[in-house]
């Protein structure tokens, strides 16, 4: 029995695809569903949002290269999970971060290229976008998820670690996993010891561990303004590249433009010349034939002379 379509059937088919063709491929799939019979749906479909094209560029990425989507969480359950664990140091935290750029620097290039697979080339602000949204997906679970469904509407924006705003992000339903708590865990008590020294220790223990908390609140705000930092020189660096690419492109336009105009010079110059090669040779006859009836008049007169 087939199942009866939905606007989450469609959206899922629509998103992904070039944006520039989203409108059009929007209206033939509603196109579709009216002739046969769901009135509704169709409706429903032409009511979705054509996505930006940094949220395309991710639903593709999602579609072409789920595996990046999976290292994604990989790489975001370790981090939560090195910021949650009271026996997590700075190195860890390091070495999840490291590996979270790692992942979101390949997202960035895989959307890259879809973009190039649509015969454009990404925008530095439509890539920064798409670095964002990874980056909100590997923090917050709430961002994976509407990643994952793969019909992101807009990009996603990351808040340090905590909570993203998915609010109308995606065009179907999000369902977030809930993950496992991660609650800190501690050191087990030295084998031999007794309880009593257990329970004396515990006070001990537990200050410990809030200064190993501490200590991963102050890296992770570290690790955050590194992150940030580095985000706004690439946007600066990719900004100035653009602009730089702009003026390329203006002189570019303009050397063709003289070329052109040379182009036009070298044709009417060819064509001067011909016309003076013509002119020439027509000027030669004409020498030729004066000259002939110059020798002949001489000669006429010659004879003239002997008779008298």
């Amino acid at each position: 029995m087939t199942a009866e379509p939905t606007v989450d059937t469609s959206a899922r088919r629509l998103y992904g695809v070039d944006p520039a063709t989203f409108v059009a491929e929007r209206r033939a799939e509603a196109g579709r569903l009216r002739e046969a019979g769901h009135a509704q749906v169709a409706k429903d479909v032409m009511s979705l949002r054509r996505p930006s094209v940094a949220a395309a560029l991710v639903d593709a990425v999602v579609r072409h290269r789920p595996e990046l989507v999976d290292e994604v969480a990989a790489v975001g359950r370790r981090l939560r999970a090195a910021i949650g664990d009271a026996e997590a140091g700075p190195a860890d935290l390091r070495a999840a971060d490291a590996d979270r750029r790692s992942v979101v620097r390949r997202c960035v290039e895989a959307a890259a290229e879809v973009a190039g697979t649509w015969g454009s080339r990404a925008s530095s602000t439509s890539l920064r976008e798409v670095e964002q949204t990874f980056w909100a997906a590997a923090v917050d679970a709430g961002a994976l998820a509407a990643v994952r469904a793969g019909c992101l509407v807009r990009p996603l924006s990351p808040s340090g670690f905590g909570a993203v705003d998915t609010t109308g992000s995606s065009a179907v339903e999000v369902v977030v996993e809930v993950e496992p708590s991660l609650t800190p865990r501690r050191r087990a008590s030295r084998a031999g010891a007794g309880a009593g020294a257990g329970a004396g220790d515990e006070p001990a223990r537990d200050d410990a561990a809030l200064d190993r908390a501490h200590q991963r609140v102050q890296h992770a705000e570290q690790v955050l303004r590194q992150a940030e930092d580095e985000a706004t020189t690439a946007a600066e660096s990719a900004s100035a590249a653009e602009a730089h690419t702009a003026r390329l492109e203006q002189e570019l336009a303009e050397l063709r433009r003289r070329l052109t105009g040379v182009e036009q010079e070298i044709r009417d110059a060819a064509a001067l010349r011909r016309r003076a090669a013509g002119e020439k040779q027509t000027a030669e006859r004409r020498r030729r034939t004066a000259s002939g009836a110059v020798d002949r008049a001489r000669r006429d007169l010659h004879l003239l002379d002997g008779d008298g």
